[in-house]
């Protein structure tokens, strides 16, 4: 069951990230907002069907005040990845932050990847250059030069590494809170930072053709979110994030027949790589 619900949730995540798409001229911080809102409401659900509630000891708050601040930064440049960029070149970019959390991991963790690990961050590596791969013009170079031609592979890179440091810090949260009120809690303070942003910024209009994106995204951020803890309560971490990176596979698919995305076969193959290095990474025993 954990399994399918890990899936449930790499799918809903790409959803997601297909309506950001169509979202581009939305302020992402007006986006955020709402979806840690939304989050909130579908964790407070959560909690209460199938969780206890309780008060978390004061040193989960302090680590929480620093959590939701990169968790926020996390979210908005992601949200801005996806705005400016093909979802199928920049989705699947979101898991290289496996590749950095092996020195974090070690440096903060004590956990050193073995053979299966290292082999599973190569792979994630080489999965990366494969989404910028032309068979018009082949080569490393070229396939870098591709991927940091777009913006959006900036902000990418910059949400995997500042999700490998959110992961390091929720691993100290979990040890005092349980995975789905901690989640709760988390997002409450999410949703308190992003609105009082949100307001400073101005609320925009979103236009009636824009309303239903809007909606659809809202929906797959409220059960990706419920999906995303509950899923930890199943099974294993290690094994729920490795079957919710499937999203990295529908981010390409969702690309190519939504949005008419170009490089269908190179970015497939290379999200596919991608994946299979997440899951060598996942089930070596590491569970970032």
């Amino acid at each position: 069951m954990g399994f399918l619900v890990g899936i449930l949730t790499g799918f809903f995540t790409s959803v997601g990230n297909n309506q950001l798409k169509k979202l581009a001229g939305v302020p992402a911080s007006f986006i955020v907002s709402n979806q840690f809102v939304i989050g909130t409401i579908m964790l407070a659900i959560a909690v209460s069907l199938f969780g206890n509630w309780e008060l978390p000891p004061l040193a989960f708050f302090a680590l929480l005040v620093i959590l939701t601040t990169i968790e926020y930064l996390n979210s908005y440049i992601y949200a801005r990845a996806l705005q400016l960029s093909p979802q199928s070149l920049v989705g699947p970019l979101y898991s290289l932050s496996v590749v950095f959390l092996a020195p974090l991991g070690i440096l903060f963790l004590g956990e050193t990847p073995n053979m299966s690990g290292w082999l599973g961050i190569i792979l994630s590596v080489v999965g990366s250059l494969l989404l910028g791969f032309d068979t018009g013009d082949p080569g490393i170079r070229p396939a870098v030069r591709a991927l940091l031609r777009e913006r959006g592979s900036y902000f990418m890179l910059g949400s995997a590494l500042l999700s490998a440091v959110a992961v390091i810090l929720t691993k100290f949260s979990y040890v005092s809170v349980p995975p789905l009120l901690s989640g709760f809690w988390i997002y409450v303070g999410l949703t308190v930072i992003s609105t009082g942003i949100a307001f400073r910024r101005g609320l925009p209009v979103v236009s009636k053709e824009l309303s239903m994106p809007f909606l659809y995204l809202l929906l797959a951020t409220g059960f990706g979110v419920v999906f995303h803890y509950i899923g930890l309560a199943l099974i294993p971490a290690a094994y729920f994030i490795a079957c919710k990176r499937s999203s990295v596979l529908f981010d390409v698919v969702l690309g190519r027949v939504v949005h008419g995305e170009t490089h269908f076969r190179s970015r497939l193959l290379g999200a596919f790589v991608m994946f299979v290095g997440v899951l060598l990474v996942m089930f070596s025993g590491r569970t970032f």
